[in-house]
């Protein structure tokens, strides 16, 4: 499903009719922060995102508890 206004996916149906769902986090320039992504079984995996819009982290899913971060580097090439 597309969320025509935002212009973001929302929800992303399977051939199985099991679905990913999209929540998003925005700043208040309507910059994307954060992403919480639902899969089928009701795992959530969170993404944030730097200023630039590059992945900083991610949780992997967890139906409950907490969860390890992932964390992601983005390095310049050198010249």
């Amino acid at each position: 499903m597309w969320d025509l206004t935002n212009r973001r996916v929302t929800r992303q149906t399977l051939a199985d009719s099991g679905a990913y769902q999209f929540a998003y986090t925005v700043d208040g320039n309507g910059v994307v922060t954060q992403t919480d992504v639902t899969d089928p079984r009701g795992y959530v995996r969170r993404v944030m995102f730097n200023a630039s819009g590059y992945p900083l982290t991610a949780r992997p899913g967890h139906a409950r508890g907490t969860a390890d971060d992932l964390r992601a580097e983005r390095h310049q090439p050198a010249q």
